[in-house]
């Protein structure tokens, strides 16, 4: 993630702050989380404390070279509109997801997942910023910048800037086998192999006019193309923020045509599915 004392570290669900500890006390920026589950943010409020009076203590030895960032941890939900502001300013995102736990089982009685509301989030932070999950948000950030132009010119369809096409770009990264790469298996024998899925938000024009002469201003925020073929939005090349606020808080908006591809490359004889899958209508 190349994270820098410069850059405002956020984790999506931080357990007992172990990740916004070690980023704030080794790297030195500032470190943010959010947490929903009691015990798990009194536990880390009271790791927070811990380490503030030891780096107090410390803070007069010649030996103590550390300078940590500010950490500021929150407990509450993702779409509370009181931690929107607070989320968005962050712009290094870490999100221990593994097993989808983020995904279709985390659905509240809206139907929105918690996967959907870091996606949202994502796509109203600033470009350059990075989001990591430890598995991907596959129906929500599922084509990015390079594979809707890819759609869209296989179609036949006008891409008046390749800028419009997405607001991301994602990477599958290796890191190794589970018992010598993450804490929770190093004392076992699984050896699966373990991924991290890197997000990058892209730069984006702040105003574009569309082929109906409709201006859209983003404001700096995400938007993206439909790449449907049978879409008259996609057609018309007319670009759509990608976060929506409802009543039940943010989330990622899917395109008027109501389309999403249930799959990638490889299984080109499956037709779309009218469910919602973000924003993807392909």
């Amino acid at each position: 993630m190349q994270i820098g004392k410069y850059h405002i570290f956020v984790d999506l669900g931080h357990g007992i702050g172990n990740a916004c500890l070690q980023a704030s006390y080794t790297l030195g920026c500032k470190s943010n989380g959010i947490e929903l589950v009691d015990a798990r943010f009194y536990a880390s409020e009271a790791f927070r404390r811990c380490f503030a009076k030891v780096a107090a203590e410390k803070k007069n030895d010649p030996n103590w070279n550390h300078t940590a960032g500010p950490v500021d941890l929150k407990h509450g939900r993702l779409e509370d509109p009181a931690f929107r502001e607070w989320l968005t300013s962050a712009d290094r995102v870490f999100v221990n997801n593994y097993n989808d736990v983020f995904g279709s089982r985390s659905a509240c009685k809206s139907g929105v997942t918690i996967d959907s509301r870091i996606a949202a989030l994502f796509a109203e932070m600033k470009p350059g910023s990075v989001l990591a999950t430890m598995h991907p948000i596959a129906d929500l950030l599922k084509r990015d910048q390079d594979e809707v132009l890819e759609l869209r010119e296989k179609y036949g369809m006008d891409t008046p800037s390749p800028d419009l096409a997405s607001f991301f770009k994602c990477e599958k990264i290796e890191l190794g086998p589970a018992n010598e790469t993450v804490s929770w298996s190093q004392s076992g024998g699984n050896t699966e192999t373990i991924w991290v899925w890197k997000y990058t938000r892209l730069e984006q024009p702040s105003g574009s006019k569309n082929n109906n002469n409709n201006n859209n201003n983003n404001n700096g925020k995400g938007i993206f193309l439909c790449s449907y073929k049978d879409c008259e939005h996609a057609r018309a090349a007319a670009p759509i923020p990608a976060a929506i606020i409802e009543d039940s808080g943010l989330r990622l908006r899917q395109c008027k045509c109501n389309y999403a591809a249930i799959s990638t490359r490889g299984r080109k004889n499956r037709k779309p599915s009218r469910r919602y899958a973000g924003f993807d209508c392909s």
